[in-house]
């Protein structure tokens, strides 16, 4: 059309018209796409800077999905732990129940009873004149200076108890008190002095150098007079403090050595006075306890006999001199001297036989929930199993979880529970399972324990990684859409401007045009 002329005014609007014709098409694109920038033509620098953004936006996401398997592969390996607790908490409600129900095995050795003595209970003064505090002077009571009372305890040899100017009831007391085997005290309510001993003390009360006895007025057993000379036996108690002797005959000189098999040893030699503290029960069980750690001896005073406790699985042997005096008793039948016994817990098949049932199908269950823990095909409860939890693009940044050895071994023993037999050998008639199986089943609890809290930490960490991943990926299309987007609000009033300005340019060649047609005019 280059024989056409336009005057300047026509191509100026013309021009004019054209350049906001472009502008119109490029916003009404961009309103259309809602991004100023479509291509590299319109800004090299801000496309290829989205385009990176974006794309590592887009692997970023993608992560995500494996990132959320591994949430759900450990929220179900959480719950099958929970549902493994639970099996084993039954188990071990089984294994209390035979506990409690068993009757048989060696749990107690205890001696014979001891013997009852009958005696006196308390001896006391028989002043006759009656003191007035335990400060007041034997002098002052008919007592001379220099006179004594002599004391023989057990046949051992007597103690003298002197009078001087100064002696007081309470000096008297204190020394009475400081000899073997029995106690002296003031009694404030008869205004005497009141002695008592251990069960079996032997005691005579004479004169030695004067009158003293019989000018303070004698002594009373029980209320009853007591001749000075007279040999009196303290009554039995049925408490450790009775003495040895008396209560199972175990005379001066002979011994009982307690041996814990692969432990400790004591060896026990009774006193009865005569050079020595006599010996008490409470000695005897000190004695015991003293062997070994594994040992608990203590005084039955309901059923008057010595008890000697020790978890299952301790063997012990007694022998000695003094053995057979103390008649010693598993609790069905009399112990050999030097002979091992082992304490036990058992019971009968109608007391356990099925309780020992539902335990083996308990772990029977816990074998088989092991093994159906899985979810897409990986089990974590099981040592084959691992898995890699990559959080970046790279995939360098990664978590690795090992899985358990929970399920049975090739001896098909629970052991990554710390099970000791498999589930067919445990057997509550048996000597040894019961206790065995109460122990395997706390140690199973903690595992799981320890199990649960180790994946807890690997679901915290995964759930962290994916938030932040969540948020990372926002923050990054974000900028992309900062370089990119176009601003609706400002392209929608750029519209308007070009539109009105197009109408304008239109009106504007029209009025250009104008001019032309009236030179046509002229020639009509």
């Amino acid at each position: 059309m280059s024989g056409i002329t336009l005057s300047a005014s026509i191509r100026q609007n013309l021009l004019s018209l054209q350049n906001t014709t472009k502008l119109l098409d490029l916003t009404t694109n961009r309103l259309s796409t809602g991004k100023r920038v479509n291509s590299a033509l319109d800004n090299p620098n801000a496309f290829f800077t989205a385009r990176s953004l974006t794309n590592r936006a887009t692997d970023l996401s993608n992560r995500k999905d494996g990132i959320s398997q591994a949430i759900s592969l450990l929220q179900s390996t959480d719950k099958s732990l929970n549902s493994l607790t639970s099996l084993v908490e039954q188990a071990k409600a089984k294994a209390q129940q035979a506990d409690e129900a068993a009757t048989g095995g060696v749990s107690n050795i205890s001696t014979e009873t001891a013997t009852t003595v009958s005696g006196a209970t308390t001896i006391s003064t028989a002043f006759g004149s009656a003191a007035t505090s335990a400060t007041t002077l034997f002098t002052d009571l008919g007592g001379t200076a220099g006179e004594a009372v002599s004391v023989v305890l057990n046949g051992a040899a007597a103690v003298s108890v002197t009078v001087t100017v100064g002696t007081t009831v309470a000096d008297v007391v204190a020394t009475l008190t400081a000899l073997n085997g029995i106690s002296a005290s003031y009694n404030t309510t008869s205004n005497q002095i009141d002695i008592t001993g251990n069960g079996g003390t032997d005691i005579t009360l004479a004169e030695s150098g004067g009158s003293l006895v019989a000018d303070l007025g004698g002594f009373k057993v029980d209320s009853v007079a007591l001749s000075a000379g007279s040999a009196k036996v303290f009554a039995t108690q049925n408490k450790d403090t009775d003495l040895l002797e008396d209560v199972f005959g175990v005379t001066d000189g002979l011994t009982l050595i307690t041996t814990v098999t692969s432990g400790g040893t004591n060896t026990f030699t009774s006193e009865d006075g005569g050079s020595g503290a006599p010996s008490t029960i409470a000695d005897l069980v000190t004695a015991i306890n003293n062997a070994d750690t594994a040992l608990t001896a203590s005084y039955n005073t309901t059923t008057s006999k010595v008890d000697v406790k020790a978890a299952e699985g301790v063997a012990v042997d007694f022998s000695g001199t003094g053995f057979t005096a103390l008649t010693l008793n598993n609790g069905t039948s009399d112990l050999t001297a030097g002979t091992d016994v082992t304490y036990s817990k058992l019971g009968s098949e109608a007391e356990v036989g099925s309780l020992t049932t539902d335990f083996r199908s308990l772990l029977a269950q816990i074998d088989a929930l092991v093994s159906d823990s899985s979810y897409k095909g990986k089990n974590l409860l099981k040592a084959s199993a691992s898995l890699d939890v990559k959080f970046n693009v790279a995939g360098d940044s990664k978590l690795t979880i090992s899985g358990v050895a929970l399920e049975a071994d090739s001896n098909g023993i629970l052991s990554g529970l710390s099970f000791s037999q498999k589930a067919a050998d445990y057997d509550f008639t048996t000597a040894g399972d019961i206790t065995s199986a109460l122990t395997d089943v706390d140690a199973a609890i903690t595992e799981l324990r320890t199990v649960s809290t180790t994946f807890g930490t690997s679901l915290g960490i995964i759930q962290t990684r994916e938030d932040f991943t969540n948020e990372l990926v926002s923050t990054l299309e974000e900028g992309a859409g900062k370089l990119v987007n176009a601003s609706l609000e400002e392209e929608s009033a750029n519209l308007l401007a070009l539109q009105t300005r197009q109408a304008l340019g239109i009106q504007s060649l029209t009025i250009a045009n104008q001019s032309q047609q009236s030179i046509l005019a002229l020639f009509r």
